[in-house]
């Protein structure tokens, strides 16, 4: 007996010790409310970038209310997701990020100590799941890079934080003199240290560090056998770019001749045939594991072959372009590049439950039914995905879906079921996509102006019975079209690679009469879009509309709604451009502004974003 009343004491002690260890004591017990409040009061309104409050008590419906729909989002990047470790939370509040700035402060109280873990473990999945945004962020707003890596978590008592300030040690100090805690555990779950370290690995294996503007190697002939020895051979093409694309994956470019094909062989997929855009290549191809030789020539219209550029080559598993995530780049037929980030809708892996779809219907229902209140209707314009428009274009390493169905499609008979308007435009791209002017760039991940203005006069036919003053922007009276050759975009450089070694001929707009604002939204000499001008929440007031009585707008938009700016600034009335990247739905502002439409603009990979 007293041995087992001295196990139980000692079992008793090391339980105390583990629920305390690494904790910090506290002498008050503060709401989680007036915690958060003292901590955003040690911030700019330029630092905290105007995030979203939630409270746990906050009035269903209310500003500050979070569904537990959208808190999976949030927290697991599912809507619906089931959070078991809420039943952990006693009562919480956060302040989450609008768009793609990272600044937040999540602060949780747990209901008693042994809960602690458990409330731990759900916000490092919200740390998760930020991360997740690392590779937007890089593309599009890489000065807020710094503020996502100064995130930690801290436990004070009960109450589990998770700051990302940029400057933590404010919101720190505020927090713990509220608690009475002389100093907090700290989990400095950021990442830092991911330096991409590229390794020459052998003077005879092509590396990814090089730009080459050479052939690599001279004069080999009968490499390559032409199926008309009688005819005259092509040129070599020039080679400016030799690199690896990912462990197995090398990428070439260059300059051709135009028209020209450039046929590939050696690699895993042994030959393929690569169209060209303009007088410009670049092409990407897997290789099995070992070292292999591959051969590129150029096939000029009407000519033989050329000799064979012969590159020697093997996978480098040093390499880290998975810090890109779904911003990663692949290159498929005709130099058309993909985002990594439209290849689950292209082959299917992320079809909706019957769960997932019953609620998103319901939540897209309530917001239909808020804006019919207000007189106001939601639109979808949901851009589809360029391997959606040009399939043949798909690497092929990625094999095509053969559901029944697809995510975008679930989403538009959701939003047609909550009664809201789907612009559907897979439809017109596919009757446009030959046409002189290009839809998509082939080396930015975004449409062109073209493309924009294609989805703008769909938008123009839906709404102008009801507004027959509407005076909508005509091709070859307000605007016109027109190629130009440049250098490239974010699928360049998301190879780590400069803009300028490879170019191709893109679309641009050039406006005939006075525009209402219109910045020029490209980095010079690139089709690669400048967001800068356009990022924040602003008001457009068409100063050339006279008096005229034009409908309203707020717009909830991607990247995509870059080249569309121009086009809305000049038909609507007032346009409210809602913070790029931001996707809330923001009950306050659209009772003040009240909108005739509430658009909702993005590219089909971002359907998560606003389901």
């Amino acid at each position: 007996m007293r041995k087992l009343s001295l196990f139980l004491a000692i079992l008793m002690i090391l339980s105390a010790f583990v629920a305390c260890s690494g904790e910090t004591a506290v002498t008050a017990n503060v709401p989680a409310k007036d915690l958060l409040s003292a901590a955003l009061e040690c911030y700019s309104a330029d630092m905290t970038k105007d995030p979203g409050i939630f409270y746990s008590d906050a009035e269903e419906g209310s500003t500050n209310a979070l569904d537990y729909g959208t808190m999976g989002f949030y927290f697991y990047g599912e809507y619906d997701y089931e959070i078991t470790q809420l039943q952990y939370v006693e009562e919480y509040a956060l302040a989450m990020p609008s768009g793609l700035y990272a600044f937040e402060i999540d602060i949780m109280k747990a209901k008693t100590a042994q809960d602690v873990s458990h409330v731990k473990e759900l916000l490092q999945a919200r740390f998760d799941v930020r991360e997740a945004m690392r590779d937007e962020m890089i593309a599009y707003e890489p000065d807020q890079v710094s503020v996502l890596d100064s995130g930690e978590i801290l436990v004070m008592g009960q109450y589990v934080i998770l700051i990302a300030a940029g400057d933590n040690a404010p919101a720190k100090t505020a927090i713990t003199a509220l608690l009475g805690a002389d100093a907090a555990e700290t989990e400095d779950i950021a990442d830092t240290s991911a330096e991409i370290i590229r390794e020459v690995i052998d003077d005879e294996i092509v590396h990814i560090s090089s730009s080459v503007n050479s052939a690599l190697v001279d004069g080999i002939q009968n490499m390559v056998s032409s199926s008309d020895p009688t005819l005259e051979k092509s040129a070599l093409p020039t080679m400016t770019v030799s690199t690896h694309g990912g462990d197995d994956l090398v990428i070439f470019g260059g300059k051709c001749t135009v028209g020209a094909k450039i046929h590939v062989r050696g690699h895993l997929h042994e030959d393929q045939v690569f169209g060209t855009d303009d007088d410009n290549w670049f092409v990407e191809v897997q290789i099995p594991a070992g070292v292999s030789t591959l051969t590129i020539t150029q096939e000029e219209p009407g000519k033989a072959e050329s000799d064979p550029i012969v590159v020697t080559t093997q996978p480098n598993y040093a390499l880290d372009f998975e810090r890109y995530g779904a911003y990663r780049s692949a290159l498929g037929d005709n130099m058309q590049g993909h985002y990594y980030g439209q290849f689950d809708d292209w082959m299917g892996t992320n079809i909706l439950t019957e769960k997932q779809v019953d609620g998103l219907t319901s939540r897209l229902k309530t917001r239909v039914e808020f804006l019919a209140e207000n007189d106001c209707e939601l639109i979808y314009l949901i851009v589809p995905n360029p391997i959606a428009i040009y399939p043949e274009t798909a690497p092929i390493r990625y094999p095509k879906s053969t559901e029944d169905t697809s995510r975008t499609e679930q989403f538009y008979a959701a939003a047609e079921a909550a009664g809201a308007t789907v612009i559907k435009l897979e439809e017109l791209m596919w009757e446009h996509r030959e046409n002189e002017f290009k839809i998509y760039n082939k080396l930015d991940s975004h449409w062109t102006s073209y493309g924009a203005y294609i989805a703008y006069d769909a938008l123009m036919d839906h709404i102008s019975p009801d507004w027959p003053q509407l005076d909508p922007v005509v091709p070859g009276e307000d605007v016109e079209f027109y190629n130009e050759v440049v250098n490239g975009g974010d699928i360049v450089t998301a190879y780590d690679l400069p803009c300028e070694l490879i170019q191709e001929n893109a679309t641009f707009v050039k406006w005939l009469v006075e525009t209402v604002d219109s910045p020029y939204t490209y980095y010079e000499g690139t089709n690669r879009p400048y967001y800068p001008p356009i990022t924040d929440q602003k008001t457009v007031k068409n100063k050339l509309a006279g008096d005229k009585d034009l409908p309203t707008a707020m717009v909830i938009r991607d990247s995509f709604s870059t080249h569309m700016y121009p086009f809305f600034n000049q038909s609507f009335g007032k346009v409210y451009w809602q913070t790029l990247w931001d996707y809330n739905f923001d009950e306050k502002w659209i009772k003040q502004c009240k909108p005739d439409y509430y658009i909702v603009l993005i590219t089909e990979r971002n359907i998560d974003s606003i389901s």
